[in-house]
């Protein structure tokens, strides 16, 4: 199991809270610590602690969860209000196929 270091955080905090969905507030809310601390260790102008870092990870692993649940709530009732038969899958692939022989021949 590879450890992730303090740095490494510190790299990919910005892109991970982004994938989450959450703003600097949002995540410094949801961690307890400032907005102003979150944006010094985006730039890397502040250290991270490692209690900082804790509170951080879990709020961000707590919201991708949350997003997670949303996202697949979100297909369960698209699936329902659309539902989808072979036969559209067999149509779809056929499309597939004759747009990739049409952009090979280009």
């Amino acid at each position: 199991m590879k450890t992730t270091t303090l740095e490494e955080i510190t790299e990919n905090l910005k892109g991970v809270r982004l994938r989450a969905g959450l703003s600097q507030m949002e995540l410094a809310d949801r961690s307890g610590v400032s907005q102003t601390y979150v944006n010094f260790i985006e730039r890397g102008i502040r250290p991270i602690t490692v209690d900082n870092a804790a509170a951080l990870m879990s709020a961000l692993s707590t919201a991708l969860v949350e997003r997670e649940e949303a996202r697949q709530k979100i297909d369960e009732i698209v699936e329902r209000l659309f539902p989808w038969t072979e036969a559209d899958e067999r149509r779809l692939r056929e499309r597939q196929r004759k747009l990739e022989e049409a952009l090979a021949c280009e």
